[in-house]
């Protein structure tokens, strides 16, 4: 999307920013067995603290709440927030726990109870105590007679930060693999051999039955904990579609997009081998993203490469997409230069790029009667590093016209117009480097009706189709509120009109902060005019 903001006549060069805005898809399904926010109250079993603004806080080292679960969650997730952790904490505190209530009388009881627990795990902050790895996280996870104790990296802390943490488990193979993420960031993945089955299901956070100095966090406030049943809604493997099977490409980073499942998460590898787990030369990692898309990292010139890529779901992952589906990247290649977007980002042969531009009100204007200043102007904007300027293809403003036709007022088509077109489009991109976005209507009521409408935008259409590598984006108008476009619905017109005969990239115009959902459909760029 570009947002421009106009403070006053806009017979001036204006920088533009563009941006991209992407919608989301919705996350998986799943069971929530859990949702408390303590909110000044509890469905668990209390142990001191007291409730405050935003979430039950720990008033005592030894305060907790717990949760029994209505069934075992062998596949799950939970999710609770915490602030008021600091770094400087002195000892060992906890934080979650999991394990099997029935063991023991495991909810009150440590010996024979909660130390011994078949099903147990726990996430514990480390303190200044154990100076090299303050601020870790030791994370225990039992299916006995199996375990791991692991510690993550030392993490940063901050009192006034409200953290989330997530918990994952589910079976993987013969194994069960627990994960831990703080504010989305992975901080722990590990297996154990079995199943994670506790008879009866404890959920917990603060204390544990534990009472010898590693309690709770005295000033740490929790809130909104949810648990999550997730034996359901694994994504099926997705399809690439981009790049095209055995495309070549100049840019040595690709663009990968994929259609599939609802999904919160991807990975995408990028393999010298046609198959996932060999010759991996590019790997995004888990990304906990619902996106169809992702950017690369540089890839090496002369080679192909083969794509795959896998969803996820709280509920699990999918398959690899299919075999075979492969691009080539070659430096030399001279392919077509058209700009694209591309997951919210606008690209061309080269690779992906920052589209800076400028509105040059004057630019056919000047670019007939004064070249000189056009050029100097055109030289100017390219020495800062703007890649495209932004052009009317008409006005009637009084000694500032550009005129493609003989205008109301009198004043007569210009007869070497689509010559002043054409000269301002090439020269600007040979010459200097620089793209044009053309802005169709720029007057009010110039054209006497919609049929003299239409054949000027055939006319921009066809000189900018000769010409699709220098031109960005095509404007259907500017400010159409007060420039004969009133009716957004009539927009919308103009944009499937045009878009249905280039495949240059249609800009739609919104009203003034007016409704601008419904033509995203029709146009991938939005343009909100702002006034001041």
């Amino acid at each position: 999307m570009q947002i421009r903001v106009r403070p006053g006549k806009i017979n001036m060069l204006a920088l533009l920013i563009s941006l991209s805005l992407s919608f989301a898809a919705k996350p998986g399904l799943s069971q929530l067995l859990l949702d408390d926010p303590l909110q000044g109250s509890t469905s668990g079993v209390q142990d001191g603290g007291s409730f405050v603004s935003g979430g039950w806080q720990v008033t005592g080292d030894y305060n907790s709440i717990f949760w029994h679960l209505p069934y075992t969650v062998s596949k799950g997730a939970a999710e609770f927030y915490v602030t008021g952790v600091a770094s400087t904490y002195p000892h060992k505190t906890e934080h979650f726990h999991m394990y099997d209530y029935t063991f023991g009388n495991s909810d009150y009881n440590y010996n024979g109870g909660y130390r011994d627990n078949p099903y147990k795990h726990f996430v514990r902050k480390t303190g200044t105590d154990d100076p090299p790895r303050n601020g870790s996280c030791e994370i225990v996870y039992a299916i006995s007679p199996n375990y791991f104790e692991l510690d993550t990296a030392v993490l940063s802390w901050s009192p006034s930060t409200n953290y989330k943490f997530r918990v994952e488990w589910g079976p993987e193979g013969g194994n069960s693999r627990l994960k831990v993420f703080r504010d989305g960031a992975q901080i722990l993945s590990d297996t154990v051999p079995g199943n994670y089955a506790p008879p009866g299901h404890s959920v917990r956070i603060a204390c544990s039955p534990r009472r010898m100095g590693e309690g709770s966090e005295i000033g740490a406030k929790y809130s909104y904990i949810k648990v999550w049943d997730l034996n359901s809604s694994i994504p099926t493997a997705p399809s690439v579609t981009t790049p095209v099977n055995g495309e070549t490409m100049k840019s040595n980073l690709a663009f990968i997009k994929w259609s599939g499942d609802t999904h919160d998460r991807y990975q995408v590898r990028v393999c010298t081998a046609d198959n996932p787990d060999l010759g991996i030369v590019w790997d995004s990692g888990e990304v906990m993203s619902s996106r169809d898309w992702a950017w690369t990292g540089s890839l090496g010139n002369l080679t192909s490469y083969y794509i795959y890529v896998k969803l996820g779901s709280s509920s699990g992952w999918s398959a690899w997409s299919a075999s075979g589906r492969w691009f080539r990247v070659d430096n030399s290649y001279s392919g077509s230069n058209n700009v694209l977007v591309q997951g919210n980002t606008l690209r061309d042969n080269d690779g992906p790029f920052l589209g800076i531009g400028f509105t040059y009100m004057r630019s056919l204007q000047r670019c007939k009667y004064d070249r000189t200043r056009w050029h100097s102007d055109m030289a100017a904007m390219a020495g800062k590093g703007f890649n495209y300027q932004r052009i009317l293809s008409e006005v009637d403003w009084t000694g500032l016209e550009i005129a493609p036709v003989t205008f109301p007022s009198g004043f007569p088509a210009w007869p070497d117009y689509w010559t002043q077109f054409d000269y301002d489009i090439d020269t600007a991109y040979d010459t200097y480097g620089i793209r044009t976005e053309v802005t169709i209507f720029a007057s009010d009521y110039t054209f006497p009706n919609d049929a003299a409408k239409y054949a000027h935008v055939d006319n921009v259409l066809a000189h900018c189709n000769a010409r699709p590598h220098k031109v960005v984006q095509i404007e259907v108008v500017n400010e159409g509120w007060q420039n004969g476009f009133p009716d957004e619905n009539v927009t919308r017109d103009f944009c499937q009109y045009m878009a249905d005969r280039t495949s240059i990239r249609v800009c739609a115009k919104f009203g003034v902060v007016s409704s601008c959902c419904h033509t995203r459909v029709l146009a991938e760029v939005g343009v909100l005019h702002v006034e001041p």
